[in-house]
C-alpha cells in the first residue's frame, strides 16, 4: 500500500489517500488475488504463488499468524517469494536507511516540486546505490531523426 497527499492553496492541509499497489497486493492478500493480476513475478515465482494460494493448510496458517510470521513460515518451501515479500514488509532495516529515505523525500517534494504525486520511482533512483552506465544508455538511445 502507498499513499498520495494532495494539498491546495484553499486547503493547506494535505489530504492523504491510501492507494493499493497492485504489484504488491499479493504479499498482503495471497489467498484473495488472482494470479493474472500479479505483475513482476518470474514463472517460477508464479508457480510458487499458485501453490501457496491453493494450499488450504497455508490459508489456515495465514489467518492465524501475522503477515510477517506467515511469510517466515513458508520460507523453506518458497524462498524466492519470501525474498520479494520481505523487501516490501521490511523496507527500512536500519535507522540510517529510514533517515536517508526521509531526507530524500523532503528533497524531492520541495516547495517547487510539491505537485509530484508518485514519488516512489524518484525515491528509488535517489536511494539506489547502483550507478547508471551513462555511455551505454547514450549509445542505446534512439537519436533524433532529421527532418
Amino acid at each position: 500500500m502507498g499513499f498520495t497527499c494532495n494539498g491546495s492553496e484553499e486547503e493547506p492541509k494535505p489530504q492523504c489517500v491510501t492507494v493499493p499497489d497492485i504489484s504488491r497486493i499479493w504479499i498482503r492478500q495471497p489467498f484473495e488475488i488472482d494470479i493474472y493480476q500479479i505483475i513482476g513475478l518470474t514463472s517460477l515465482e508464479e508457480d510458487s504463488f499458485v501453490d501457496i494460494s491453493t494450499d488450504t493448510s497455508l490459508k489456515i496458517q495465514f489467518n492465524q499468524k501475522s503477515l510477517k510470521h506467515f511469510w517466515l513460515h513458508v520460507r523453506k518451501d518458497y524462498p524466492q517469494l519470501l525474498s520479494k515479500a520481505l523487501k516490501v514488509l521490511i523496507p527500512f532495516p536500519t535507522t540510517y536507511l529510514c533517515e536517508k529515505t526521509f531526507s530524500a523525500l523532503v528533497y524531492i517534494k520541495n516547495k517547487f516540486r510539491n505537485r509530484i504525486e508518485n514519488v516512489e520511482s524518484e525515491l528509488r533512483l535517489k536511494l539506489s546505490s547502483i550507478e547508471p552506465d551513462v555511455q551505454k544508455l547514450v549509445t542505446e538511445m534512439q537519436h533524433q531523426p532529421s527532418n
